[in-house]
């Protein structure tokens, strides 16, 4: 295990984006942290994968789910060594601090949500070598990670380091 010290803006920051909250937007921010949201994307984008190009669809489609699973295990792994605890368990800033996602005894550092949102939006984007769908895909994938934030689980670094594992992963399994 490292014995990290994240920065204090990254503690900071989160703060400050963790409290521009609007009531209006809170069920959609839950609803965008949710697995069965990013499953029903992930379907979506399978389907149309495997309808597009058929068997080579579907081989590509196989190369995307190994990549995932292997960018979500890293995840996993990297969280075991830094140990970092979520926003909410820490004692100096739990009452300043918007959750809507209760607090668990998991680990914060990276985002799995932002990796593998950013995994599949990088895959299928180069895939598609489409431009909307490219900027649609990306949109979502950074509408996911800020939800982490916005919900109270994630730090600003957790996310962004997130991201950068998901561009990266996508781009080597691609």
């Amino acid at each position: 295990m490292f014995n990290v010290t994240f920065p204090d803006w990254d503690r900071d920051l989160f703060i400050y984006l963790n409290s521009k909250n609007l009531p209006w937007l809170d069920q959609v921010m839950i609803l965008l942290s949710t697995y069965i949201a990013w499953g029903v994307v992930f379907l979506l984008v399978a389907v149309a994968i495997m309808y597009r190009d058929k068997l080579a669809g579907t081989v590509t489609t196989l190369y995307l789910v190994l990549g995932l699973t292997v960018t979500l295990l890293l995840n996993t792994g990297i969280k075991l060594l830094f140990l970092r605890p979520r926003p909410g368990e820490e004692d100096l800033i739990k009452e300043f601090i918007y959750l809507l996602e209760d607090s668990d005894d998991t680990f914060s550092f990276f985002s799995a949500h932002s990796a593998s949102s950013f995994y599949l939006a990088t895959f299928t984007a180069l895939y598609f070598k489409n431009k909307l769908y490219g900027f649609a895909i990306y949109a979502w994938a950074l509408a996911v990670a800020y939800s982490r934030i916005y919900v109270g689980r994630h730090y600003p670094l957790d996310v962004l380091v997130g991201m950068l594992f998901g561009v990266f992963m996508g781009w080597l399994t691609y």
